[in-house]
């Protein structure tokens, strides 16, 4: 306890006045989903070679608990998630980034009546559950079970590539937020639908420990971050 806060003030004190991007050769640790490494961690890297070329970034997969230790020491940088996973304590840093609506994918030759999902096909469709995170239940459930329903998942996936390949050769539907949506369907036989109009958006959430939260660096980076996933 007293030990680490002392160890960590002296982090702190030590910690650079400024960030000098051109000259860093920081290791960024970031604990994220596979969304954000489809949808930011690419355009980030981007950014990255003009502004800051020594800096490098390691990518951790979020399990289904916060790492609030690892955020404590320093180990991990940021939490980039979605706040459906999980809870957040109070005392840690918190941002809304994104939201965004979800949609529903499907095979590009799959006939339907209109070109959207309606309420009916959600509760009647067997659907592909992408759950990275180990979790069961998603915010497309409690928006179903608020009116009565449920959905049948008959199955359950761990990544985007094996949930694509599954829908492009069947007849079920993948609920997922809509930018992986269409970055999914421009590279495989695939359709992203509309879905009702009250079904819940996605939100990206960054999560940081207030100790850090002064660090020239980590500012920097969350900054840029920020303007990579809304745009002004």
């Amino acid at each position: 306890g007293v030990q680490q806060a002392l160890r960590l003030l002296e982090q702190q004190l030590w910690e650079e006045d400024e960030f000098a991007p051109r000259q860093s050769k920081r290791r960024f640790v970031l604990c994220t989903t596979d969304y954000v490494e489809c949808v930011l961690i690419p355009p980030l890297i981007q950014r990255l070679r003009k502004l800051a070329p020594g800096v490098t970034i390691e990518i951790r997969i979020l399990r289904d608990t916060l790492p609030e230790a690892e955020l404590a020491s320093g180990e991990i940088d940021l939490v980039l998630g979605f706040d459906e996973y999980m809870q957040v304590p109070g005392y840690l840093g918190k941002e809304t980034w994104l939201t965004e609506p979800l949609a529903g994918l499907v095979r590009a030759t799959l006939e339907l009546e209109e070109e959207r999902i309606t309420l009916d096909q959600l509760i009647e469709m067997p659907h592909v559950f992408h759950s990275p995170l180990g979790t069961s239940e998603a915010s497309l459930d409690r928006y179903l079970q608020s009116l009565g329903h449920s959905r049948t998942i008959s199955v359950n996936s761990q990544s985007y590539m094996s949930a694509a390949t599954i829908v492009s050769q069947s007849d079920h539907l993948l609920v997922l937020p809509s930018m992986v949506a269409e970055l999914l369907a421009s590279h495989w036989p695939l359709k992203s639908l509309p879905l009702p109009d009250d079904v819940p958006d996605y939100h990206l959430n960054c999560v940081w420990h207030p100790v850090h939260a002064q660090q020239p660096a980590l500012i920097w980076l969350k900054e840029l971050m920020k303007e990579l996933v809304s745009p002004a």
